[in-house]
Protein backbone atom coordinates (compact mmCIF):
# COMPACT_ATOMS: atom_id res chain seq x y z
CA UNK A 1 0.00 0.00 0.00
CA UNK A 2 2.47 2.60 1.26
CA UNK A 3 5.09 1.47 -1.33
CA UNK A 4 2.85 2.23 -4.20
CA UNK A 5 0.38 4.79 -2.82
CA UNK A 6 -2.54 1.78 -3.54
CA UNK A 7 -5.80 1.86 -1.24
CA UNK A 8 -6.28 5.58 -0.61
CA UNK A 9 -2.30 5.45 1.23
CA UNK A 10 0.05 8.44 -0.11
CA UNK A 11 2.83 7.11 -1.67
CA UNK A 12 5.91 6.42 0.38
CA UNK A 13 8.44 3.97 -1.22
CA UNK A 14 10.64 4.00 2.23
CA UNK A 15 7.71 3.11 4.84
CA UNK A 16 6.70 0.89 2.63
CA UNK A 17 10.00 -1.41 2.52
CA UNK A 18 10.36 -1.10 6.21
CA UNK A 19 7.04 -2.42 6.14
CA UNK A 20 7.86 -5.10 4.13
CA UNK A 21 11.17 -5.78 5.83
CA UNK A 22 9.03 -5.77 9.50
CA UNK A 23 6.46 -8.04 8.04
CA UNK A 24 9.35 -10.45 6.92
CA UNK A 25 11.20 -10.24 9.92
CA UNK A 26 7.68 -11.25 11.54
CA UNK A 27 7.09 -14.58 9.44
CA UNK A 28 4.98 -13.65 6.74
CA UNK A 29 6.18 -15.87 3.85
CA UNK A 30 4.93 -13.36 1.00
CA UNK A 31 6.54 -10.65 3.03
CA UNK A 32 10.00 -12.86 2.78
CA UNK A 33 9.56 -13.82 -0.83
CA UNK A 34 9.33 -10.10 -1.76
CA UNK A 35 12.53 -9.50 0.32
CA UNK A 36 14.08 -12.31 -1.46
CA UNK A 37 12.70 -11.22 -4.66
CA UNK A 38 14.41 -7.06 -4.04
CA UNK A 39 17.41 -8.50 -2.10
CA UNK A 40 16.01 -6.33 1.15
CA UNK A 41 15.84 -7.24 4.81
CA UNK A 42 19.35 -8.77 4.66
CA UNK A 43 18.07 -11.72 1.91
CA UNK A 44 20.14 -11.95 -1.48
CA UNK A 45 18.49 -11.90 -4.55
CA UNK A 46 17.41 -14.83 -5.10
CA UNK A 47 14.08 -14.58 -7.99
CA UNK A 48 13.94 -18.23 -8.32
CA UNK A 49 13.20 -19.00 -4.18
CA UNK A 50 10.91 -15.80 -4.27
CA UNK A 51 8.94 -17.24 -7.25
CA UNK A 52 8.31 -20.59 -5.39
CA UNK A 53 7.40 -18.82 -1.99
CA UNK A 54 4.92 -16.93 -4.00
CA UNK A 55 3.43 -19.90 -5.82
CA UNK A 56 3.28 -21.93 -2.24
CA UNK A 57 1.27 -19.30 -0.89
CA UNK A 58 -0.66 -18.49 -4.04
CA UNK A 59 -1.65 -21.96 -4.14
CA UNK A 60 -3.15 -21.67 -0.23
CA UNK A 61 -4.85 -18.80 -1.65
CA UNK A 62 -3.50 -16.35 -0.64
CA UNK A 63 -4.54 -13.13 -3.38
CA UNK A 64 -1.62 -10.91 -2.95
CA UNK A 65 0.55 -14.23 -3.91
CA UNK A 66 -1.83 -15.19 -6.59
CA UNK A 67 -0.80 -11.61 -8.03
CA UNK A 68 2.48 -11.87 -7.25
CA UNK A 69 2.66 -15.42 -9.29
CA UNK A 70 0.92 -13.00 -12.31
CA UNK A 71 3.53 -10.59 -12.56
CA UNK A 72 6.72 -13.33 -12.16
CA UNK A 73 4.81 -14.96 -14.92
CA UNK A 74 3.80 -11.87 -17.08
CA UNK A 75 7.83 -10.43 -16.58
CA UNK A 76 9.95 -13.59 -16.23
CA UNK A 77 11.26 -13.18 -12.80
CA UNK A 78 12.38 -16.44 -11.02
CA UNK A 79 10.11 -18.40 -13.96
CA UNK A 80 9.80 -18.59 -17.64
CA UNK A 81 7.92 -15.82 -18.63
CA UNK A 82 4.16 -17.35 -19.87
CA UNK A 83 1.42 -15.03 -20.18
CA UNK A 84 -1.17 -17.23 -20.59
CA UNK A 85 -0.09 -18.28 -16.71
CA UNK A 86 -0.19 -15.03 -15.49
CA UNK A 87 -3.54 -14.20 -17.10
CA UNK A 88 -4.92 -17.09 -14.78
CA UNK A 89 -3.19 -16.16 -11.61
CA UNK A 90 -4.35 -12.38 -12.06
CA UNK A 91 -7.35 -13.76 -12.53
CA UNK A 92 -7.61 -15.54 -9.48
CA UNK A 93 -6.49 -13.27 -7.46
CA UNK A 94 -9.07 -10.51 -9.03
CA UNK A 95 -11.75 -12.82 -8.35
CA UNK A 96 -10.90 -12.58 -4.47
CA UNK A 97 -11.18 -8.61 -5.11
CA UNK A 98 -6.97 -7.59 -4.22
CA UNK A 99 -6.32 -4.65 -6.78
CA UNK A 100 -3.08 -5.26 -7.64
CA UNK A 101 -4.58 -7.89 -9.88
CA UNK A 102 -7.58 -5.65 -10.72
CA UNK A 103 -5.16 -4.06 -12.30
CA UNK A 104 -3.05 -5.99 -13.98
CA UNK A 105 -5.98 -7.42 -15.81
CA UNK A 106 -6.82 -3.76 -16.99
CA UNK A 107 -3.31 -3.75 -18.31
CA UNK A 108 -3.77 -7.05 -19.65
CA UNK A 109 -6.93 -6.00 -22.04
CA UNK A 110 -5.62 -2.42 -22.10
CA UNK A 111 -2.65 -3.86 -24.66
CA UNK A 112 -3.95 -7.24 -25.67
CA UNK A 113 -1.09 -8.50 -23.05
CA UNK A 114 -2.29 -12.44 -23.21
CA UNK A 115 -5.88 -11.52 -24.43
CA UNK A 116 -7.85 -9.60 -27.17
CA UNK A 117 -7.29 -6.30 -26.72
CA UNK A 118 -10.60 -4.62 -25.51
CA UNK A 119 -10.22 -1.05 -24.26
CA UNK A 120 -13.87 -1.30 -23.03
CA UNK A 121 -12.55 -4.32 -20.71
CA UNK A 122 -9.38 -2.47 -19.78
CA UNK A 123 -12.00 0.14 -18.22
CA UNK A 124 -13.75 -2.14 -16.62
CA UNK A 125 -11.26 -3.75 -14.78
CA UNK A 126 -9.55 -0.24 -14.07
CA UNK A 127 -12.66 0.85 -12.13
CA UNK A 128 -12.67 -1.75 -9.79
CA UNK A 129 -8.88 -1.47 -9.17
CA UNK A 130 -9.57 2.55 -8.41
CA UNK A 131 -12.43 2.28 -6.61
CA UNK A 132 -10.65 0.45 -4.12
CA UNK A 133 -7.68 3.02 -4.06
CA UNK A 134 -5.18 1.64 -6.58
CA UNK A 135 -3.32 4.97 -7.57
CA UNK A 136 -1.80 3.28 -11.35
CA UNK A 137 -5.56 2.47 -12.15
CA UNK A 138 -6.80 5.74 -11.25
CA UNK A 139 -4.20 6.93 -13.72
CA UNK A 140 -5.15 4.78 -16.18
CA UNK A 141 -8.51 5.92 -15.74
CA UNK A 142 -7.67 9.37 -16.19
CA UNK A 143 -5.94 8.16 -19.05
CA UNK A 144 -8.85 6.74 -20.84
CA UNK A 145 -10.91 9.48 -20.29
CA UNK A 146 -8.76 12.22 -21.76
CA UNK A 147 -7.91 10.41 -24.74
CA UNK A 148 -11.19 8.11 -25.51
CA UNK A 149 -9.94 4.89 -25.08
CA UNK A 150 -12.57 1.91 -24.09
CA UNK A 151 -15.06 5.26 -23.11
CA UNK A 152 -15.73 8.61 -24.83
CA UNK A 153 -13.42 11.66 -24.04
CA UNK A 154 -14.32 13.42 -20.56
CA UNK A 155 -11.64 15.94 -19.82
CA UNK A 156 -13.68 16.58 -16.55
CA UNK A 157 -13.84 12.70 -15.52
CA UNK A 158 -10.23 12.52 -17.00
CA UNK A 159 -8.83 15.27 -14.83
CA UNK A 160 -11.08 13.72 -11.18
CA UNK A 161 -9.13 10.31 -12.11
CA UNK A 162 -6.13 11.87 -12.04
CA UNK A 163 -6.55 13.91 -9.28
CA UNK A 164 -7.31 11.02 -7.01
CA UNK A 165 -4.08 9.07 -8.72
CA UNK A 166 -2.01 12.42 -7.78
CA UNK A 167 -3.13 12.91 -4.50
CA UNK A 168 -1.64 9.20 -3.85
CA UNK A 169 1.68 10.14 -4.78
CA UNK A 170 1.45 9.26 -8.65
CA UNK A 171 3.86 11.14 -10.53
CA UNK A 172 2.26 10.41 -13.92
CA UNK A 173 -0.96 11.67 -13.05
CA UNK A 174 0.62 14.89 -11.57
CA UNK A 175 2.39 15.15 -14.49
CA UNK A 176 -0.97 14.99 -16.77
CA UNK A 177 -2.78 17.95 -14.17
CA UNK A 178 0.01 20.59 -14.78
CA UNK A 179 -1.16 20.06 -18.43
CA UNK A 180 -4.38 21.52 -17.78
Amino acid sequence: EWLYGNHHRVRDPVRGRLLIEAAAAAGSAVAVAWCKGAGWGGHAVDKKASFDMYKKAAEQGHSAAQSCVGVCYDTGNGVEEDRAEALKWYKKAAEQGYSGALYNLGCCYDCGDGVEEDKAEALKWYRKAAEQGHSGAAYSLGLCHDYGYGVGADKAEAVKWYRKAAERGHGGAEQQLAAY
